[in-house]
Parts: structure tokens; C-alpha cells; sequence
């Protein structure tokens, strides 16, 4: 389950940063020649095989311990379940590119944490919600 939601993070995730991309130069006439600019589709695919790893290698770890630490809290309602979620998982948004990178910029926060640790959030819920196989249910759902 957790897979299909790494893969599909990575493609979403990918896109949303080619669209973000290409939406941050108005004109190729802001472009320098310092900077390799590649296609859209060109860096929808490095996107995409730079991302999987980091998803499987930090993504399923985080993923398991957000929920062991939801399932310690004992939160009632599926709402209250939802914003302590995603909390922690903002909360990773924010550590990762500061760790990874050591430094604290808007763009680095953006682009590094928030777009794909948040498409994972929300991309699991779905999987979860309707995409479970053989007709078992995880121990710890959160969309019931």
C-alpha cells in the first residue's frame, strides 16, 4: 500500500514542481546562461527518479512513525486524526530541507518539503481510503 503511494507521490509531486518551475521564469529572457535549463518533460523525469528513493528511504519511516505516535495519542474523532497528521507531517516538511540542506530559505521549504511531504499525506489518505487489495484493512486507517 505504501509503495503505491510513493510511486504515485513521486509523479505527482514531480509535476507539481515542473508546473511551479515553469511558472517562476515569465520569460526565457530571464534565464541565465549560468543555469542548464532542461524541458518540462526533461525535468518531470528527474524529478520523478530523484524523488522515489527519498519517498521509500524517508517516506515509509516517517509514515510508520506518524502512525505509532497517532495511535499513542488515542485522538476520538477522524478530524482531530487528520489535523494531528498533518501537523506531523508539516512539521518533517519543514525539518527535512533544513536538515538535508542546512539552511532555512522559502523556496528550499517549499519545493524540498512542503510540495512532496504533503502530496505523500494526502496521496496515502487516498490509497487508504480506496485503493486497499484483497479486501483487508490496515490495522490503522485513517479514512474509515
Amino acid at each position: 500500500m505504501k509503495t503505491i503511494s510513493v510511486f504515485m507521490s513521486a509523479l505527482i509531486s514531480s509535476m507539481l514542481l515542473v508546473i511551479t518551475e515553469y511558472f517562476s521564469f515569465s520569460s526565457t529572457a530571464e534565464r541565465t546562461d549560468y543555469y542548464e535549463y532542461y524541458s518540462p518533460f526533461s525535468s518531470f523525469l528527474l524529478y520523478t527518479a530523484f524523488q522515489i528513493p527519498f519517498y521509500i528511504i524517508l517516506g515509509i519511516p516517517v509514515t510508520y512513525l506518524i502512525d505509532f505516535i497517532c495511535k499513542k495519542i488515542d485522538v476520538k474523532t477522524k478530524v482531530r486524526l487528520y489535523f494531528v497528521q498533518l501537523f506531523l507531517f508539516t512539521l518533517v516538511a519543514f525539518l527535512l530541507p533544513i536538515i538535508a540542506r542546512g539552511e532555512i530559505a522559502k523556496e528550499t521549504i517549499v519545493y524540498f518539503g512542503l510540495i512532496p511531504v504533503l502530496t505523500y499525506f494526502h496521496v496515502l489518505l487516498i490509497v487508504r481510503k480506496y485503493l486497499i487489495s484483497n479486501g483487508e484493512k490496515p490495522k490503522f486507517l485513517l479514512l474509515k
